[in-house]
């Protein structure tokens, strides 16, 4: 419980809050940073994507690129890649992905009972979060 002022007490769950590591600030999340705090994690510790040269074509770099088959709550789950490669990239991890259009519907309807972080239903169907946030923001695959 915490006094906020002189006010009522005011109890606080920080069990999904965010705590400040090492001075980072309020994005540096202990066990699951947002996907916000992910990139600003990544940023910190590894610099500017820009200052890369692009993994796959050797041209210089614009984004980081979660790695496939990670939580990417680790700087090094990702690394850095020029806008066409990011995109091939997500397109080609959609795709090796096995969700039937059921599978697609089922985790619409699961998001939409406000019961699950998208990471969540991540785990729970073997993909990453990038592939849940483009299904249940119809970003791709028809919305079944």
């Amino acid at each position: 419980m915490k006094r906020n002022g002189n006010g009522p007490v005011v109890a606080i769950d920080i069990s999904r809050s965010a705590i400040d590591i090492d001075g980072h600030g309020h994005n540096w999340r202990i066990d699951e940073p947002s996907l916000q705090g992910s990139h600003y994690r990544v940023r910190i510790t590894r610099g500017s994507a820009d200052q890369h040269a692009c993994i796959d074509c050797g041209r210089q770099a614009i984004h980081w690129s979660q790695i496939r088959g990670t939580t990417g709550y680790d700087p090094s789950h990702y690394e850095p890649r020029c806008r066409s490669c990011h995109n091939k990239y997500d397109w080609d991890t959609l795709n090796v992905t096995k969700l039937s259009p059921a599978k697609v519907t089922e985790i619409r309807t699961l998001w939409a009972t406000d019961n699950y972080y998208q990471r969540e239903l991540a785990e729970l169907f073997g993909v990453t979060q990038s592939t849940i946030s483009v299904i249940v923001n119809n970003k791709t695959w028809s919305k079944t």
